[in-house]
Order: structure tokens, then C-alpha cells, then sequence
């Protein structure tokens, strides 16, 4: 790629990454940030690691660990020794939690649809395929991956809230259906 075309691409995504990030900060989204959103949204699917999300979320473990302790306080999360690894910790989101994440998404939903009603389905549809396209592009550069990532013991047992009924979680789009409009960290 030539090197006005690569500045006109980075223009446009940092462009579009910083109106996401203004619009996110909608009175629906406001009460969790993306690296939050994107910790509630992997856990509720099931228990994970710090270092696994770190991973996934592609930030340093540092910046993941001050948001699972935001998001604990919060009674969001709950923290357990992973049986595997007594130095490591596994994370779970609470009813709380899920609930949060339920109200944070459809919020998110209804963002994207009113910002982007006016796309078509064929349009809505290229845009998410450029989108994925642009992405995968992104996670070829090694330097992507050089996060690190290291585990970290698990503090003295810090939960939130009692955990209600499991049979009392809320249905949840899969991750895989959710918009997102998280900006890196």
C-alpha cells in the first residue's frame, strides 16, 4: 500500500475509533467502560482467567486487573482460586453482573441501530465484512500479540455478592451476535 493511502486508512479508523469511543459514553453505556464491557461479556459465557482475558482483550494484564477489581467492587464479578493453578485466578460474573451486562448491551444495540438505521441490509453487511476483514488484517502484525501477560496470584478471596440461582440469569445474545464498539484500552 502506498504511503498516502496507508495515512488516509489510519485516519479514517483512528477517526472512527474515537466518535465509537464518544458515543459510548451515551447515558446507557456510561457505567462500564470497553475493557469492562469486554471482561463482563467473556465472563458470562463462562469463568475465565486474567491472563486468558488479557489475551483476548489484547491489553496488558495490568490493565485488565484494574478493571476486574473495578468490576468486583462493583459486585459484578467474583474472584476463586483456579483449581488448576493455586497462583492464578478464575473469574466469574455474578447475577448482577450478567444483569449489568444485559442492560449495557441493549443499550449498545440500540446505539449502533439508531447511529446506522439509515445503512441497508447489503450495506450493514459490507460493513461488518470490511470491518472483520480490517481486523483479522491488523492480528497478522506480530507486534499485535506482544502483550504481556503474565499471571498473577489470586488475592484473598474477594467475592461480591451472594451469586443468586444460576436459573435466574438472564438469556444473553451470544458474543459472537453482540455489536461492539469497544476501543482498544
Amino acid at each position: 500500500m502506498d504511503p498516502t493511502s496507508a495515512t488516509r486508512l489510519a485516519d479514517a479508523l483512528t477517526s472512527f475509533v474515537r466518535t465509537a469511543r464518544l458515543a459510548a459514553t451515551h447515558d446507557g453505556l456510561r457505567s462500564l467502560a470497553g475493557t469492562q464491557a469486554g471482561i463482563l461479556r467473556r465472563v458470562a459465557h463462562g469463568d475465565r482467567r486474567l491472563s486468558d482475558l488479557a489475551r483476548e482483550l489484547l491489553v496488558d494484564t495490568s490493565v485488565v486487573s484494574r478493571a476486574v477489581a473495578d468490576l468486583t467492587k462493583s459486585g459484578y464479578l467474583t474472584r476463586a482460586t483456579d483449581p488448576a493453578d493455586a497462583r492464578a485466578c478464575r473469574l466469574r460474573a455474578t447475577a448482577t453482573g450478567r444483569r449489568e451486562l444485559d442492560r449495557h448491551t441493549t443499550a449498545l444495540q440500540d446505539l449502533v441501530g439508531q447511529a446506522f438505521a439509515e445503512l441497508s441490509a447489503d450495506e450493514l453487511e459490507q460493513a461488518v465484512s470490511v470491518l472483520q476483514r480490517l481486523e483479522g488484517l491488523l492480528h497478522r502484525i506480530p507486534q499485535i500479540h506482544d502483550v504481556t501477560a503474565s499471571s498473577r496470584p489470586c488475592p484473598p478471596h474477594t467475592h461480591g455478592p451472594a451469586e443468586s440461582d444460576a436459573s435466574a440469569r438472564p438469556s444473553l445474545t451470544p458474543a459472537s451476535a453482540i455489536p461492539t464498539l469497544e476501543p482498544p484500552a
